[in-house]
């Protein structure tokens, strides 16, 4: 008998290597729909979130200048020392002070005259002399607030405002009024005429000519100025007053971003993890044992740190959510809830997006999505809160029945007999806390994909990560890594647009800049040029007008939105990956077919195309 011959004639290798299926998420997440719905997520939540600070701030919670930053680095019992001198006495004296400043400038103008001379000798001699004459027609009979009346600080820092906001209008009439720095050029150009009447003819047109450009120069710098001295003040209201607690959680994270990326350019994972240990030890109460050697100590405190890497801004980013949880635990809870449930809605339309679109590459509208993820909302809301109640349960229970089993006398003895079962109840929450943190992304994939419930969204989760633990670590490593390179080019490309946009605009729009600084145009104070950490640095607001403040308002909101385009591509990515993951390790465990999607019984009729196809037309009915 022949012996017969097998051909290989094609290789599936999506289905020998099918981690790659995670590569299609890049170019999925990109769809239109998803953009829109994590869009929607991160603007109601940001809202939420501005308008919570604001109640809070009402309130009275605010925080201090990097009040996170000292939260991370000292023990929390030097913390609470500062924070308490802040609220109580700190706060009080340094609105005094300012208040009395102000005060003192709305009548003088001293200040603003010393800010004004330090830019230029020509422009603080021409502001000093306008200065004279404009306060000879002040008003005399102006009645002066009591600064020293006032108990509160917050009532103190509004009369700063008040004095600084006349004293800066004085001070903006005086440099509106005529052209100053031609009248400060001809008082310079005057005044070199009488020192240098004898000087020699054929250098006395080159050196005027020489004196007069840094006459122009030095009396251009009066805008920049008082620009300086308005933002000095605005900075010193804010260290009194302190930031909205959603409004510092933002910057700290937005600061951490930054050092990721710059991290991830550089390649670096790993370093600066001592650093970061060093910093946490100060954090806990010393340990009575042996000291190492003090010579170790010198050496680990003397040898040069490396950068700090990913890993370092990761745990740092944590540490921010870590000081609002421990020091604004209302405030963390009630806005957990809502973003629970906003994302349990927005998030829960866009992971049902995202299962028919991995599985069968087909669309579905926003208001199918939404009408999905409406009828399972009690199901994506639920789902990790179910592991959140159980795990504060099982720990609140430790923490109830260690006070009162030490409460007798023989606790002590007590607890160490029953402590076995404390530790078995510890390795319960951790059980739960490692499946949490490691299956809590494919909750919401199995309910889209399911169409199931919020227990079997938990056991799914828990199942596949435990039964292939390897795989799901392997499966989220490359969407990690993936993830990082289209996160970076979708970075770049944004980046190069919107400073393709400054620039040409920019071109058409030259001087008028004065008050930034010198060789500044007005796009330069209305939106500073973007770079690849920072599309909108912090506006100028002390350098515009009232005009321009509103047209920097409008321009930061363009350019905000585009800000947020790439926090939600991120969230799509992280969406489109996770269902491609779950619909992965399913096939690995339950050997089903990666395309096995449930459709609602109300959408058959009206079944999503696939991408890139059209519906084909129903046939005419034949004649009989």
């Amino acid at each position: 008998m022949a012996e017969e011959r097998s051909e290989i004639r094609r290789i599936k290798w999506d289905e020998v290597f099918s981690f790659t299926h995670i590569f299609k998420t890049g170019w999925v997440a990109l769809q239109p729909s998803k953009l829109m719905l994590a869009m929607a997520a991160i603007l109601l939540l940001y809202g939420v979130g501005e308008a919570m600070g604001w109640l809070w701030g009402v309130c009275g919670q605010t925080a201090r200048r990097d009040e996170i930053n000292l939260y991370v680095s000292q023990s929390p019992a030097a913390f609470d020392v500062e924070q308490t001198e802040w609220k109580l006495s700190e706060r009080r004296e340094k609105a005094l002070v300012l208040a009395r400043e102000a005060c003192f400038e709305r009548k003088e103008l001293d200040g603003i005259l010393r800010a004004v001379r330090g830019a230029g000798g020509v422009g603080g001699d021409e502001f000093r002399k306008r200065r004279e004459e404009y306060l000879k027609n002040d008003d005399p009979k102006e009645k002066e607030l009591k600064v020293d009346d006032a108990n509160d600080w917050s009532d103190l820092l509004d009369q700063a405002r008040k004095h600084y906001a006349k004293a800066f209008q004085k001070a903006d009439d005086i440099l509106s009024k005529g052209n100053f720095q031609q009248d400060a050029v001809d008082a310079a150009m005057k005044e070199w005429d009488n020192s240098h009447s004898n000087a020699r003819d054929n250098q006395a047109p080159a050196e005027k000519e020489k004196a007069s450009r840094a006459a122009l120069a030095a009396s251009a710098g009066a805008w920049s100025a008082l620009s300086k001295e308005k933002l000095r003040v605005r900075n010193e209201i804010q260290a009194i007053e302190g930031s909205g607690i959603f409004d510092s959680l933002v910057d700290y994270q937005g600061w951490c971003i930054q050092g990721m990326l710059r991290s991830a350019w550089r390649c670096n994972l790993l370093g600066g993890l001592d650093t970061y240990m060093a910093a946490q030890k100060k954090r806990v109460p010393p340990v009575l044992a042996d000291a190492p050697p003090t010579a170790n100590l010198t050496t680990a405190q003397d040898a040069p740190q490396p950068e700090c890497g990913v890993i370092y801004w990761l745990l740092m980013a944590g540490q921010g959510l870590m000081w609002l949880l421990g020091r604004h635990w209302v405030f963390a809870s009630v806005f957990a809830v809502i973003a629970l449930a906003v994302w349990a809605l927005f998030g829960g339309a866009l992971h049902r997006v995202c299962a028919l679109s991995v599985t069968r590459g087909e669309k579905i509208s926003i208001r199918q999505a939404l009408r999905f993820s409406v009828g399972k909302f009690l199901s994506f809301f639920s789902a990790p809160l179910i592991l959140l109640v159980v795990i504060f349960g099982l720990g609140l229970g430790l923490l109830t029945l260690g006070g009162l089993v030490f409460g007798n006398f023989a606790g002590g003895i007590v607890m160490a007999i029953f402590f076995p079962v404390a530790l078995l109840v510890g390795l319960l929450i951790a059980f739960l806390s490692i499946g949490l943190a490691i299956g809590s992304g494919l909750m919401y994939p199995t309910i889209a994909v399911e169409g199931s419930d919020s227990f079997d969204g938990i056991s799914r989760s828990f199942s596949y990560t435990f039964n292939r633990p390897s795989r799901s670590l392997f499966y989220g490593g490359v969407a990690i890594v993936f993830g990082s390179l289209c996160y970076l080019l979708m970075r770049l490309f944004l980046f190069v647009a919107l400073a393709a946009t400054h620039a040409f605009i920019a071109i058409g729009v030259i001087g008028n800049g004065a008050s930034l600084g010198e060789g500044a145009d007005r796009m330069d104070k209305l939106w500073t040029a973007p770079t690849f950490l920072e599309f909108h640095a912090p506006m100028n607001l002390a350098a515009m007008s009232g005009a321009e403040k509103i047209a920097a308002y409008i321009i930061a909101a363009w350019v905000n939105l585009v800000v947020v385009v790439l926090a939600a591509y991120l969230l799509t990515f992280l969406a489109s990956a996770s269902t491609s993951i779950y619909c992965l390790l399913r096939n690995k465990v339950d050997a089903t077919d990666l395309d096995d999607v449930y459709v609602e019984e109300a959408d058959e009729g009206e079944a999503p195309a696939p991408a890139g196809e059209t519906p084909a037309a129903p046939a005419a009915e034949a004649p009989k």
